[in-house]
């Protein structure tokens, strides 16, 4: 039988299982097209324009590939860089 001590020291040495941005693809590619069309729905959103978010949508997926290796949690990355564009 495990004490709670052992339980909670497997517990930390174990990777967390679902934590937000632990999927991230290897190549941006991927998450770009996993994720374009909910960025457009977004921008759209924020700007009421079809055109004005699809503008967004393509600087933003360009910066995107281009800082690919630094961001961490691309998701977030990609929708605050909308919302700044």
């Amino acid at each position: 039988m495990k004490s709670e001590h052992q339980e909670a020291s497997n517990e930390a040495s174990r990777p967390p299982s679902s934590s937000v941005g632990s999927d991230k693809p290897e190549t941006s590619a991927g998450f770009i097209q996993d994720h374009r069309q909910r960025a457009l729905a977004y921008a759209f959103r924020l700007c009421g324009s079809q055109h004005l978010a699809e503008d967004v949508v393509q600087d933003v997926t360009l910066e995107v590939d281009k800082h690919w290796q630094e961001i961490q949690y691309p998701a977030a990355w990609m929708q605050r860089r909308s919302s700044t564009s």
